[in-house]
């Protein structure tokens, strides 16, 4: 049949099929436009649920409630999985969200790792999508897998719109995630004045403290926002210690701050619950400004936290033991940051004679650190310092094995050089050679060679 007759065939029998349903349902008229797009996407796809999840991702309301009157599904699912309202709600589709909450689905989706999409919207700061889903019944308080909130996404992303429009929802203000993080917290750390004001007009807890034991006004000093501070202070929040002061600003890298507080007497080899001084924080962080201070006021080099970690250890993996609050969307970390100069911190330490031997409770070394890291700089400054090339770290991986498996040649160079063990064997019996089976043609080379050399048989 000719393809332009069929379509007019489609689109006639598809309008007269919508305009029943209109006129049997009390629903308005769908324009002729809509039903010749609805009967186009149709012919495109061959399916009238196949169109519909097309128009939904393309943001077409009208063509969608032609498609639902013609008999598309409303619950189909896109290949991936999911949820068709998923899609509007992530691409901000305000009006499809619209009509697939009044066609009765539900606004309490989750997707994602327990992400609900009011957490979603919230997070994008889409606030027509966050409303359209909180007046259809959605969970203001809802809390992921790890244990934050709508609000807390609000918060964190900076959109106080979203944060009033929750709040007014009757959304807790004092819900901890599983850090014990509250959304003051966060306002708190993002230095956001206004959200903060907010959520204190709503009787914010100033006195909660997550599980590292930091307040939110300790997180207003590591945001370093004066104006947040003050707020705080006026609302009640309890003084800080000193000591936890400096924990924030050396992990902030506020130096004159720092410097303030080394002046007025600061313990520099305070630690926190965890163990962690100072020096580490700022060494996880790549602050060389900072950690030269502390260094220079008598922090201690080798000083370990209770998981056997040193400040080399945590410059050497860019930020020792991290806080995980979210993973892949939108890990933090209170001690990491990999856009810090951690090889400048990595010098500063190792001149003030910190001890590149020691390892931690699971074994690992400042050395293994740095090669699962990609830190070839502090690996040759480590190597320099007479780090042992063949000591294994957590599961029994050298250096060596680790630097193959990130497909580094350089580092791969420099620890062959150094005496690196190319026949040596992990918990599991695989050799460095086992490591680079996906590795750059280089590295195989590297490694062959050095195996030819030795001598020995595998």
């Amino acid at each position: 049949m000719n393809t332009a007759l069929f379509s007019g065939i489609l689109s006639f029998a598809l309008s007269a099929s919508l305009i029943f349903a209109a006129n049997n349902t009390g629903e308005e008229l769908i324009s002729q436009e809509e039903r010749d797009m609805a009967a186009k996407y149709i012919q495109d796809k061959g399916d009238v649920n196949k169109a519909f999840l097309a128009a939904a991702a393309a943001g077409r309301p009208g063509v969608c409630a032609a498609l639902l009157q013609a008999g598309a599904d409303i619950s189909t699912k896109p290949h991936h999985g999911g949820q068709v309202l998923v899609w509007a709600v992530e691409r901000g589709h305000a009006e499809v969200v619209r009509l697939l909450l009044k066609q009765g689905v539900s606004a309490n989706i989750r997707h994602k790792p327990g992400w609900t999409l009011l957490m979603t919207a919230c997070a994008e700061g889409n606030t027509e999508v966050a409303r359209l889903l909180s007046d259809g019944g959605a969970d203001a308080d809802y809390k992921n897998i790890w244990g934050s909130t709508p609000l807390m996404k609000a918060v964190e992303h900076k959109h106080p719109d979203l944060v009033k429009l929750l709040l007014k929802a009757g959304a807790d203000v004092n819900i901890a995630d599983d850090n014990g993080e509250t959304a003051l917290m966060r306002a708190a750390e993002a230095g956001n004045a206004e959200i903060t004001e907010l959520l204190l007009e709503k009787h914010a807890d100033v006195r909660a403290r997550a599980k590292n034991d930091w307040s939110a006004l300790m997180w207003a000093a590591y945001g370093g926002n004066e104006k947040v501070t003050n707020l705080l202070t006026e609302a009640g929040a309890p003084a800080e210690s000193k000591e936890k002061l400096l924990f924030a600003h050396t992990a902030a890298g506020h130096e004159e701050a720092v410097q303030h507080l080394l002046r007025e007497g600061a313990d520099v080899n305070a630690s926190d619950t965890k163990g962690r001084t100072s020096l580490m924080l700022a060494a996880g962080k790549g602050h060389p400004g900072t950690v030269k201070l502390l260094i220079d006021a008598g922090a201690d080099v080798n000083t370990r936290d209770l998981d056997g970690r040193t400040a080399l250890m945590c410059a050497a993996d860019r930020g020792g033991a991290r806080l995980i609050y979210e993973n892949t969307w939108g890990e933090k970390t209170l001690c990491g940051d990999k856009n810090g100069d951690h090889a400048e911190v990595a010098r500063l330490l190792l001149a003030a004679n910190a001890d590149a031997q020691v390892q931690q409770n699971r074994a690992e070394t400042a050395l293994t650190l740095a090669a699962k890291e990609g830190q070839t700089e502090i690996l040759r400054q480590l190597i320099a310092a007479g780090a042992n090339v063949n000591t294994a770290g957590f599961d029994g991986e050298t250096a060596l094995m680790r630097a193959a498996k990130r497909s580094d040649a350089e580092a791969v160079r420099l620890l062959l050089h150094a005496g690196a063990d190319v026949h040596a064997r992990d918990d599991y019996r695989q050799t460095a050679q086992d490591y680079a089976r996906n590795a750059a043609a280089e590295v195989s080379r590297l490694l062959k060679e050095a195996r030819e050399k030795s001598g020995k048989e595998l």
